[in-house]
C-alpha cells in the first residue's frame, strides 16, 4: 500500500497492481454493440484507471469511502478522458462507466494505447504541482475493455442507457431533474444533451434551444431496442401524473436551430440507415413537434434532411400555444359505460387522480379538485369531438379499434430510483414536502449576474439575500454579481427585464428576482410575461419571505433548487431501475409507439373525502402488428382490467 500526498488536505490510497496490455482487448472490443445517435457514439465499458510513476510503478484509482478520494478520482477521469478525445463519461456502477465518444473507442485506443500524458490535460496548477513534485508521476493510464455481456445484452438492459428522459419531474416543492444516457454531458461545451427543461449544447444556449419541452410532473421515456433479427423497437413510455408543454415546432424548425450548435452533426451512418432515419422523424414528430405532423396514412416520410431543409413550402411555425389533438393517445371505458378518448394533452389529466397539493398562500389550494378535474377532462374531449367512438370520423381515418373485452392485466413494477448528490451520496426518499440535500448539487449552475428587482427598502432583504448567496456556494453554485434595483414604477419592472434581455445575448447567466408583497397578486403574471417577451430567467420572492430568509434555512433551501434548475443545472441525480414489460408484448413483432399505464392513488386528507373512489389502473397502447416495423399503426387497443397481479423487479 502506498500514499500519494497531494495536499494538506487530500490523501489518496493507492493499491499497486500490474498493468494490463489493453491492445489485447481490441478484437472484443470492435465486436461490442454501438449505438449511433447523430454524431457520438454510446459504449458500456469497463474503466480502470492507472498513476504511472517514474520508476514504472502504478498506482491504482480505486473508489473509497473517503469523499476526498472519490472527488479526486472523478477529476482525473473526467480530465484524462477528455484529453483521449473521450467527451464524456458517466459511472453508473463501481468500476463501469458509458463513454460517449467522438469517434471509435478502438479508434482511440489504437492511436493513443490507452496512456493519456498528464501533459495534455489541464488540471488545477496546485494538484498539477503536488502531483510532479510529491510522487513523481509520469503519465495517467486508462485502460479500458467491453463488459463480457455488452454484446448480448439488448440497448434497454443497460440500466437507463437506452432511455431518453425529457422534462423535468416535479413532485411538490422538489425539482428533479432527468437527463438522458449522458448525465454528464453538460460538463462539455461541445456535446448535446437531453436533460432538464431544454435540449442544449452549453448554458448559454438554453434560452434559445430547440425542442424546448417543460413538464409538470410528466417524464416521458423513449426507448429504443433491437429485436434481435435487424429490426429496431422503439417505446415511448408516460409517467403521466400532470399535464405537458409541448413547444409547437415542425421538423423543419427544429433542423435549423439544431444547425446554430457547434460540433452538431448527422453520421454517416445514421444517415445511410433508413430505419434510423424514420426513428429519429418519429421522435422529433411525437414527443418534441406537433403530434401527428408530417406523419401520412402510409407511413413515416422518408425525406432527407437536406431536402427539408431547402423546402421553401414547409412553413416555420413559432409557439402559439396550440396542441394537436388528432392523434389520441389513449381510450377509456368507465365504470358507467361511457367512452373517453384521452388525446396527448388530456391524457395526463386522469380521472379522480389525486394530485400533491402545491404550496399556496391563504386557504386556496394550487391543486384542483378531483371532480373539477374530471369535468375539465370531459370538457377537452367533448371540445375534441372525441367522446364518441363509432361516429367519430378522426377515429375512422386513423384506423382505431377500440377493444370491448375487459381483461386482466399484470402489471410489473419497478424499484425506486436511486436519488444521489454531487458526490453519488444517496439521498433517502422520505413522506415528506422536501429531500434534504446537504451536500453540492449534483451540476451546480452559474449565475453571472444575480439583478434583485424589489420594492421595498433595500436594507430589509440585504441581509437574506447574501444568507442565500453564501448557501450557493455551499451547494457549488457560482454567483459572481450580485445587483439590487428598487421598482418606484410599474414600468421600471418592464424596463428592465428588456435590457437584460438585450444583455443575455453576451452574458446570458442572468437570473432576475423580483420581491415583492404578497397581496399583489399580479406581479407574478407581469413576471412570466416578461421573461417570454425577453427570454430571460426569473424567480419571484415575497417581501414577507425575503425580511426574514437570513433564518430559514430550509425555505433558502427550495429556492436554491429552483434556481439552480431554471440556470441549467441539476440538483439530483436520478438512477432509474430498469422496468420490466409484460410478457405479452414481447409475444408479437410489435413496435410500441405509445404506452401508458395509469396508477389513481388515494385522496389526500385535504382533499373532499366524499369524492368518488379512485380506480384500478387503465391501459392503452397503440401498435403496429403488420409486417413493416416503420409502417403506420394501424391499430389501437384499450384494456381495462378488473383484476391487478402486480409483479416487483427485485
Amino acid at each position: 500500500m502506498q500514499n500519494l500526498s497531494i495536499s494538506d488536505k487530500l490523501v489518496l490510497p493507492k493499491k499497486i497492481a500490474p498493468a494490463k496490455n489493453i491492445m489485447d482487448e481490441q478484437d472484443v472490443i470492435s465486436n461490442a454493440r454501438e449505438l449511433n445517435l447523430s454524431s457520438l457514439i454510446c459504449h458500456l465499458y469497463d474503466v480502470r484507471t492507472f498513476l504511472v510513476f517514474t520508476d514504472q510503478n502504478e498506482a491504482e484509482l480505486t473508489a473509497s469511502k473517503r469523499m476526498s478520494s472519490r472527488s479526486l478520482k472523478k477529476r482525473y477521469i473526467m480530465h484524462a478522458l477528455m484529453a483521449g478525445k473521450v467527451v464524456n463519461s458517466t459511472p453508473i456502477s463501481d468500476g463501469c462507466a458509458i463513454l460517449v465518444t467522438a469517434q471509435p473507442i478502438d479508434d482511440w485506443i489504437s492511436t493513443t494505447g490507452g496512456k493519456v500524458s498528464t501533459k495534455l490535460f489541464d488540471l488545477p496548477t496546485n494538484v498539477q504541482t503536488a502531483i510532479e513534485n510529491s510522487a513523481k508521476v509520469d503519465s495517467i493510464r486508462i485502460e479500458i475493455s467491453v463488459r463480457a455481456d455488452t454484446s448480448q445484452v439488448q440497448i434497454t438492459d443497460l440500466a437507463g442507457l437506452g432511455e431518453f428522459v425529457l422534462g423535468e419531474h416535479r413532485e411538490d416543492g422538489r425539482h428533479i431533474t432527468a437527463l438522458a444516457t449522458m448525465q454528464e454531458a453538460s460538463l462539455n461545451d461541445r456535446l448535446i444533451a437531453v436533460g432538464g427543461n431544454r435540449i442544449y449544447s452549453f448554458m448559454r444556449d438554453q434560452p434559445n434551444a430547440p425542442g424546448y419541452m417543460r413538464a409538470t410532473g410528466l417524464v416521458k421515456h423513449i426507448r429504443i431496442s433491437s429485436n434481435g433479427n435487424g429490426e429496431w423497437v422503439m417505446e415511448i413510455l408516460t409517467d403521466s401524473t400532470e399535464r405537458p408543454m409541448f413547444k409547437n415546432m415542425n421538423i423543419k424548425e427544429f433542423l435549423l436551430l439544431q444547425r446554430r450548435f457547434n460540433n452538431l452533426q448527422f453520421g454517416s451512418d445514421f444517415i445511410q440507415c433508413p430505419n434510423w432515419k424514420r426513428v429519429y422523424f418519429m421522435i422529433s414528430d411525437l414527443v418534441l413537434m406537433r403530434g401527428n405532423y408530417r406523419f401520412t396514412s402510409r407511413g413515416l416520410t422518408t425525406e432527407s434532411i437536406g431536402k427539408i431543409l431547402e423546402d421553401e413550402s414547409t412553413e416555420v411555425r413559432p409557439f402559439d400555444g396550440s396542441f394537436d389533438r388528432s392523434l389520441p393517445a389513449v381510450v377509456e371505458r368507465n365504470r358507467d359505460g361511457e367512452t373517453i378518448v384521452h388525446t396527448l394533452e388530456s391524457l395526463t389529466i386522469a380521472p379522480y387522480q389525486s394530485v400533491p397539493p402545491e404550496k399556496s398562500f391563504g386557504n386556496v389550494p394550487s391543486a384542483p379538485d378531483v371532480r373539477d378535474r374530471y369535468r375539465q377532462t370531459m370538457e377537452m374531449t367533448e371540445a375534441a369531438q372525441l367522446n364518441g367512438v363509432v361516429e367519430n370520423r378522426t377515429l375512422e381515418s386513423f384506423k382505431i379499434r377500440p377493444s370491448k373485452a375487459l381483461k386482466n392485466v399484470k402489471a410489473y413494477c419497478r424499484k425506486h430510483p436511486t436519488i444521489v448528490d454531487f458526490d453519488r451520496k444517496p439521498i433517502p426518499i422520505k413522506d415528506k414536502h422536501q429531500w434534504m440535500v446537504k451536500g453540492k448539487f449534483s451540476c451546480p449552475a452559474k449565475i453571472d449576474r444575480l439583478v434583485v428587482a424589489h420594492k421595498c427598502e433595500k436594507a430589509q432583504i440585504e441581509k437574506g439575500i447574501a444568507a442565500l448567496v453564501k448557501d450557493a456556494g455551499f451547494k457549488g453554485m457560482t454567483v459572481a454579481r450580485t445587483e439590487y434595483h428598487p421598482i418606484a414604477r410599474p414600468q421600471d419592472l418592464r424596463t428592465l427585464a428588456e435590457n437584460l434581455g438585450k444583455a443575455a445575448e453576451k452574458q446570458p447567466n442572468i437570473l432576475l428576482v423580483f420581491i415583492d408583497s404578497k397581496t399583489n397578486e399580479t406581479g407574478h403574471r407581469f413576471l412570466k410575461l416578461f421573461e417570454r417577451l425577453h427570454f430571460i430567467r426569473t424567480q419571484q420572492l415575497t417581501t414577507e419571505v425575503a425580511r426574514t430568509l437570513d433564518a430559514q434555512f430550509m425555505t433558502r433551501l427550495n429556492i436554491l433548487m429552483k434556481m439552480n434548475v431554471k440556470m441549467g443545472g441539476q440538483n439530483v441525480n436520478v438512477i432509474s431501475q430498469t422496468p420490466k414489460l409484460s410478457e405479452w408484448m414481447g409475444q408479437k413483432d410489435t413496435m410500441i409507439l405509445s404506452y401508458d399505464v395509469s396508477h389513481p392513488v388515494p385522496p389526500k386528507r385535504m382533499q373532499d373525502k366524499n369524492a368518488k373512489a379512485t380506480k384500478p389502473s387503465v391501459v392503452g397502447f397503440s401498435g403496429n402488428y403488420g409486417r413493416f416495423i416503420d409502417g403506420y399503426v394501424g391499430d389501437f387497443a384499450f384494456q381495462h382490467p378488473r383484476v391487478e397481479q402486480v409483479f416487483s423487479n427485485k
